[in-house]
């Protein structure tokens, strides 16, 4: 957590540096393409944070069930993300608008009932209880990081930010940057923990829906993945979704 605040701050400190213009009026810049300017509508840049959970598909490789192995506890499970760059594009003023931009999302799957994750003879992820370390796990995480590209289209109620509803949505694209498997256990009343880094066949690709509704700097947003977590076939088919809130960068110079 403490790498998700120092770089959280990082983020509110370059919005400022990111946001310069030479116009400083209320409603922010006119011009239809813009990145950069103070008072315009946003929908994707700042800082999100949320809950995650999964749902099931029926294609997974062996006899265990996903259900049981890959169960998630989602008040446990963090999905956070950093979106530092949005370029918005006015379709009608800053009624509607359309934006992309660049961030950076971590995904965390909190994993229930001890069963430990591995790659079998085949090289296709499961889990068992059997091969859990110590026969208890206090830490038993899943984890993957993606670069995203969102494409999404809102409504704005105000051409002023701080005073306008809005609702939209659309897709959130990324490209896996890592995966990561952690667990931490007792044994001899020593702290064990342990990261697994090697290939968890997770998709490189992903695509999110996003909707999302909000008023002023705060949003309300619900995604669900369109890929399966797990490259077909090599892993449980799940679908990530989760619920979150964003503060997003409506700074007004």
């Amino acid at each position: 957590m403490k790498h998700l605040f120092t770089l959280l701050a990082i983020t509110l400190i370059s919005f400022p540096v990111l946001a310069q213009d030479n116009d400083k009026s209320t409603t922010g810049s006119s011009k239809t393409v813009d990145p950069f300017s103070f008072g315009r509508n946003r929908l994707f840049q700042g800082f999100m944070i949320g809950f995650t959970d999964v749902t099931y598909g029926d294609n997974h490789p062996g006899t265990a069930d996903p259900e049981e192995y890959f169960n998630v506890d989602m008040a446990n499970s963090i999905t956070w993300s950093i979106n530092p760059f949005e370029l918005d594009v006015q379709l009608i003023g800053e009624s509607l608008k359309f934006s992309t931009g660049l961030g950076y999302t971590a995904k965390n799957f909190s994993l229930r009932d001890n069963y430990f994750l591995y790659k079998d003879s085949d090289g296709n992820m499961t889990g068992s209880q059997e091969a859990a370390p110590n026969g208890n796990l206090n830490r038993n995480r899943f984890r993957t990081g993606y670069i995203t590209v969102p494409l999404l289209l809102y409504f704005n109620s105000n051409e002023i930010p701080q005073r306008a509803f809005r609702i939209g949505g659309g897709i959130i694209g990324g490209l896996r940057i890592f995966e990561v498997y952690r667990t931490k256990y007792y044994e001899n009343d020593q702290c064990i923990k342990a990261n697994f880094d090697r290939g968890w066949n997770t998709n490189f690709l992903i695509a999110d829906l996003q909707g999302t509704i909000g008023y002023g700097p705060v949003n309300l947003n619900y995604n669900m993945s369109l890929v399966p977590l797990f490259e077909d076939g090599r892993g449980p088919e799940v679908y990530p979704y989760y619920v979150s809130i964003s503060f997003i960068s409506i700074i007004d110079e």
